[in-house]
């Protein structure tokens, strides 16, 4: 699935895996940004689970935009609450939800 319908199996995973760690503020806005929050996270004496959590997401959202996959910026009218939403092959639309102060 991940192989020959990657956009489908972000979306999913996103939608499913995510657990309100998702931040819209650096994970939709290009891989320089998203690189900072990465380092960032590394550099912290201690890492709590939270900060692990991030990582990870960080990781697969990097992931995501080699392969030529971005996330488009939140739509209040057509991003759904809480789910991650397959506009095409190239594009997801996260939630509302994934802005924060809104969960």
């Amino acid at each position: 699935f991940k192989v020959h319908k990657p956009a489908a199996y972000y979306t999913a995973f996103f939608s499913v895996r995510s657990g309100g760690d998702f931040d819209a503020t650096y994970m939709i806005y290009g891989l320089d940004k998203l690189k900072r929050k990465m380092d960032e996270i590394k550099e912290l004496p201690k890492q709590g689970v939270k900060e692990k959590g991030i990582y990870s997401l960080c990781e697969i959202v990097y992931e995501m935009n080699k392969r030529g996959i971005e996330f488009l910026p939140i739509d209040l009218y057509e991003s759904d609450a809480k789910k991650f939403k397959l506009i095409d092959e190239n594009h997801i639309l996260p939630p509302i939800s994934s802005i924060p102060g809104l969960r």
